[in-house]
């Protein structure tokens, strides 16, 4: 009896991470799709970039969700390693992600209330002039 429980256990675990990897792919088919069109349109419209910032918070939420259910699911390294690798890796990638966005966050709020402060091309000053002279593509969106 206590292997069929377990058995049922990792069906599930595995069927939820099946659906989250799946989830995670198309999240980054979209991704890809918003890269393109954001190096087609110049000026990239007020819609996309609305549209962009309302796919980044889901993708940051469907991050969490996935680093929580691959850390609960450590089971299936046994029986699938390859899901698990794939759901890892995933979830890696969005907490690396979610650490840039909280390391920039306060740059563009400074930005935010204080315009040019932090970055000013036109006159080139701002105490960040100098690192993102050459990666303008951090200060973009």
């Amino acid at each position: 009896m206590v292997s069929k429980g377990r058995s049922q256990k990792d069906v599930s675990l595995k069927r939820r991470l099946g659906k989250i990897a799946v989830a995670s792919l198309i999240f980054t088919f979209a991704m890809i799709a918003f890269t393109f069109l954001f190096t087609m349109m110049e000026p990239v419209p007020w819609q996309l970039k609305i549209a962009f910032h309302f796919f980044g918070f889901a993708a940051f939420l469907m991050g969490l969700v996935q680093f929580g259910s691959t850390m609960a699911s450590h089971d299936c390294w046994f029986n699938t390693p390859e899901l698990y690798s794939l759901s890892l890796s995933f979830s890696i990638l969005a907490m690396l992600t979610s650490v840039f966005l909280l390391l920039m966050l306060p740059f563009w709020f400074i930005n935010y209330f204080f315009p040019h402060s932090v970055l000013s091309r036109k006159e080139r000053r701002g105490m960040c002039y100098e690192p993102v002279k050459c990666c303008t593509c951090l200060w973009h969106i």
